[in-house]
């Protein structure tokens, strides 16, 4: 798992590939939320292209969305993460954390089955993936010291 930001665009790109454990999560998550260039509620496009297993059961997904709203907090406008869920096993995985982030009400969810639609939602005006990495003007991660509680992590 990695990611990246663009500020140009306001937009952060995750990619998610092979097998990820919630503890490879945590992990980028927490470098994220340190990171030189976070900023609270930027839209998140997470890519799912290459997951081929989410090592993680309904309590941990549980568990991963109780720790990204605990972020969240009471903030009015929550941020959306648009996942890109092309294969069968990538979209039961994010329809699942979308179907518990809506009871929950915390981050607003969606999740796409096109390059396109992904795009779209989050109002990207480029061809493809592949073309909005090369011309976005993402930044590689530049975490800061930690200074996330490791409370706030642990908090699920």
């Amino acid at each position: 798992m990695n990611y990246l930001i663009s500020n140009e665009l306001d937009v952060v790109y995750a990619r998610w590939s092979g097998a990820v454990a919630l503890d490879q999560f945590r992990a980028m998550f927490e470098m994220y939320l340190n990171d030189e260039n976070y900023v609270l509620g930027r839209p998140d496009l997470c890519d799912f292209s290459g997951l081929e297993v989410l090592d993680a059961d309904f309590n941990q997904i549980w568990s991963a969305l109780n720790m990204v709203n605990a972020v969240e907090g009471k903030k009015k406008d929550k941020t959306h993460t648009v996942i890109y869920a092309p294969s069968e096993i990538a979209y039961g995985s994010a329809r699942m954390y979308q179907s518990l982030a809506e009871y929950e009400g915390g981050v607003k969810v969606t999740v796409c089955r096109t390059e396109a639609e992904t795009l779209a939602v989050l109002n990207l005006d480029f061809s493809s993936i592949d073309d909005l990495l090369d011309r976005g003007h993402f930044l590689l991660p530049n975490p800061r010291e930690a200074k996330v509680s490791q409370s706030t992590l642990d908090c699920c």
